[in-house]
Parts: C-alpha cells; structure tokens; sequence
C-alpha cells in the first residue's frame, strides 16, 4: 500500500528520468498551482503509449467538522495503448494523505483506479485549500497536480456572531449577550474560558439551552472600570472543551472606550518633522451623556500654547494647540492637562508625539571639494522658521585656503540664506585639507552654525 504525505518525496531512478523529460519540455508546461488540462476534446502530441486522464482535478470534501479525519476519492484513467504506472503520489501538508493499494499502481489501457485522500481537520478551522500530487510514466503529462478543498467547521460556535463591538462604551457599561454551543449533534461543551488582552472586558458565564435542547453556556460581557479609554481593535480567544477534545476560536472586538468626556483625536502625533509655529487640528472634547462640562484651564506645558472655542455640536469644546519657538530641536513628547468642572473626569490628558525642525538648518552638513571640483563652489543653504528674517552676521572659514561668500538674501524668502565656498588657489594641495566653516546667526539658540570643510585627494 501507498500512503504519502508531504514528507515523502523520494523518487525511483525511473521517476527521476521522467521528471528530466518533463524538464525539457517544461515551456509546455503550465505554472505550479493550475495542474493539467486531460479534457476530452485535448489533442496530445504523443498519441501512442500510457495517457492519464483525470475527470475531476478538485475533490470537494465540503463541510466537515474538527478533529475528523474525512475521506475523498478521485479517479485516474488510463486512455492509452500501454499500461499507466502511478509511481508516486505526494502532497504539501502533512493533514493530506493520499492512499494506494501497491497492486493498484498498475493501470492497464481502458480502464481507471481509484485514489483515497484522507484529509485530517485536526488544529483547522475555515475554508481549506491543499495541492497534491500525482507523479506517472506518462510520457506527455507525468506530473499531476490535483485540489483539495473542504470548510472545517469549529466544534463550538460563539452566537449572534463572532464579533464584540465597542461603539463609544464607557467603562461599567455592559454589553450584549452571547451563546455558545457546539455544532456537532450528539456533543457536549464541557468547560469554556475566555482570554482578553488587557482585561479590557470583564465576562459572566452561565449554563444554558436552547430550543432544541442543545446544553450551552451563555457569556454577558462589561467594560472594567479600571481601562484605558481610547481605540480599541483586538481578539478575545475563546478555549472550549467539546466531547473531551480542545478548541480554540478567536473572536474580533472594535471600537473606542470613552470616560463621561470623549476625546477625539486622543492624542497627537506627527509623522512628519514639525516646525515650530504649526497649529495642530483641534483636539474635540464631547460630552458622551449629555451633561454639560465648561474647561476651567489649559496647561500646555512649555513648549505649547493652548486655547479653546465652542465645537460644531452644542457641548463641544475644542482645544487647539501651537508649538511655540521655545520648542527643543528634535523628538518631542509631552502632555497637555486640561481641567474641567466635570465630576467625574476633572482632568483630561492629551499626549502630543512629534518631531521638531532644528532652528538654523544647514544643507548639506558638509562641503567636499576635490582635484575635479576646487573651483567650483561649494554652496551652503541656511533656513530657520522662528525668526521673521534670517541674518548671517559672520561668515569665515578657518583655513585661508577655502574662500567664503555670503550671497545676498531674496526678498520673496527671507527666512533662507545661502553662502558659497571655494578653494582659493589654482594648485591642489599636496595633502588632504580639512577646515571648518564658521557662520555666526541671528537665531536664538543657533547663533553659531559649524559645517565641516574638507579638501580630500582622490586614492
């Protein structure tokens, strides 16, 4: 007897001739996945010796249920003039085995055989596709590539459905009801326990039937009181036991938690490198059940300026924000605290993320000339947001070999300066030459600007 799975694959000096011939005729051939066409109406190049032909190339095992090892059948038929010899018979997982008598590998011209697959739905769930594979002497089509597919049904369903939604839920507040039984007729769930990340969700259980007698266990969800309110988007596992065996199905939960004040967005955060003076999109505070709030103050911390205006709905209030010029160069994180005459959320926190354009920034950070460049200038872009017209008060470069020029600034952007540099004489020097260009500013913080100068030898 034949049975093979994935893990065997080892094949006969004959097979591998076969396969050699398939190779060099591999352009004929279709790409791995679409199998190949054995129609009646298919016109073969080889019209002598053994020719196999499959009727159906998918065995559909339908609905089956977990822990079953189900049992599919799929014909080969021989509709040459020379015995077919099926010589191997694989798959790609190890849940699919194809099964073969040895007496039955030989196919004489005429007739057919039949092939058992035995698909296992041990640790699966939902819709299944595998490829197995029938390996011939064939001289045409040697290689075979048929379809399993089947829909495993979970031993235990989780009723209405399984998907818990948080629309704007606040924490205490309890949730719908769900059922949960198992789908195989004749089985019992036998214990259920629930898994959910964070402890975002607090669950009461009770034993339950239904209209068919069927013994359940019914699950009442609330939100816990200690929770981060905020977006929510995660899987609750639930671990049954039916008729002695495990299951495990996963059911999605989405949605957002909100305190007696929504927050929208609930923080802020940049992607992009932010200058100073931007004013982000206001932060809008809600009340969610239709109790007035008034903010009494704002603390944006040192680096924002913080105010308020009435929202577009009645009871809105936005708080939008600015970063100042007393912003710190680079990464940024800090809170905004707004305080609000609400019982029972007098604080509401703001976490703002962002990334803070330098003062004074250089471009390149650096000049390099060579033997093919030494003159040709070298020019250095200056640009800073915080003040109303950047000045360049002083400009020199260490080494009296490399010239310096301050270019005279644009009316239509005052803000950006540029200075040019140039190697001052006519012969390269004898070695490599680094120095040090010195810009003094007006910009508070980055009045002295260094950019590395360097003349550098080719080799």
């Amino acid at each position: 007897m034949v049975a093979l799975n994935g893990d065997q694959m080892n094949l006969s000096y004959s097979q591998i001739c076969v396969l050699k011939a398939a190779i060099v005729g591999i352009s004929a051939l279709p790409t791995f996945g679409q199998g190949f066409k054995h129609s009646h109406d298919e016109v073969r190049s080889i019209q002598t010796g053994p020719q196999a032909y499959f009727e159906n190339k998918v065995i559909d095992l339908g609905d089956v249920h977990q822990h079953e090892r189900i049992a599919g059948r799929v014909f080969i038929e021989n509709r040459g003039d020379e015995d077919l010899v099926i010589e191997n018979l694989a798959s790609t997982c190890g849940c699919t085995v194809l099964q073969l008598e040895e007496s039955q590998r030989i196919v004489p011209p005429n007739e057919q055989q039949e092939i058992t697959v035995f698909f296992s739905t041990d640790d699966r769930q939902g819709q299944q596709r595998k490829l197995v594979t029938v390996f011939t002497n064939d001289p045409e089509f040697p290689i075979t590539e048929l379809i399993v597919r089947s829909n495993v049904l979970a031993s235990f369903q989780v009723l209405p459905a399984p998907f818990i939604p948080l629309v704007d839920v606040r924490p205490g507040d309890t949730l719908g009801s769900y059922s949960v039984f198992p789908t195989v007729e004749g089985s019992k769930l036998e214990s259920l326990e629930i898994e959910v990340p964070g402890n975002i969700l607090e669950y009461a259980m009770e034993s339950i039937v239904n209209d068919d007698g069927v013994e359940g266990i019914g699950v009442t969800f609330s939100v816990a009181e200690a929770v981060e309110l905020g977006a929510v988007d995660t899987e609750l596992e639930f671990k049954g036991t039916v008729s002695g065996k495990s299951q495990s199905i996963r059911v999605g939960s989405k949605g957002s938690l909100v305190g007696p004040i929504e927050v929208r967005p609930t923080l802020i955060e940049s992607t992009h490198r932010t200058s100073r003076g931007r004013i982000f999109a206001p932060v809008t505070l809600r009340p969610t059940a239709e109790k007035a709030f008034e903010v009494l103050s704002i603390d944006g911390g040192k680096y924002l300026d913080a105010s308020q205006a009435t929202g577009q709905k009645p009871g809105d209030i936005d708080i939008t924000l600015k970063l100042n010029d007393s912003a710190p160069d680079g990464p940024l994180a800090t809170t905004v605290h707004v305080r609000t005459d609400h019982p029972d959320m007098p604080i509401v926190e703001i976490p703002v993320f962002v990334d803070v354009l330098p003062r004074c920034r250089v471009q390149p950070q650096a000049a390099v000339f060579d033997a093919a460049t030494m003159n040709q200038a070298r020019r250095i872009r200056l640009q800073s947001d915080i003040v109303s017209k950047l000045e360049i008060r002083s400009a020199s470069c260490d080494n009296p070999g490399f010239e310096v020029m301050v270019l005279e600034p644009s009316p239509d952007h005052p803000r950006v300066r540029f200075v040019e540099l140039r190697w001052s004489g006519d012969k390269a020097p004898p070695e490599n030459v680094t120095s040090v260009l010195k810009l003094e500013t007006n910009v508070t913080g980055s009045e002295n600007v260094v950019v590395p100068v360097e003349y550098r030898l080719k080799g």
